[in-house]
């Protein structure tokens, strides 16, 4: 489902900024792409949840953008984050 993709993404993006040395609040941006702009909106409620987990009361400057299709056939959705780390 789009919100237990979400949640692995968040989580992808999680281990590669602490990787860094830093945390989800170093995220200054966020690119959100998805398969259907319907379904991300249909599931704003539980996709909150999630972001609120991973985020807290942190809110990067955030795009959204529905796109046709991505590589894997299966993906409904895919981030792509920007961290400032001192």
């Amino acid at each position: 489902s789009l919100v237990t993709q979400f949640e692995q993404v968040l989580k992808n993006l999680k281990a590669v900024v602490e990787e860094a040395g830093g945390t989800m609040q170093d995220i200054v941006k966020l690119t959100v792409f998805v398969k259907s702009r319907d379904d991300y909106v249909a599931q704003l409620k539980p996709l909150g949840q999630v972001f609120r987990r991973y985020f807290g009361d942190h809110y990067p400057a955030m795009a959204l953008f529905e796109v046709s299709a991505f590589f894997q056939k299966e993906a409904l959705v895919e981030l792509e984050g920007m961290a400032v780390i001192e």
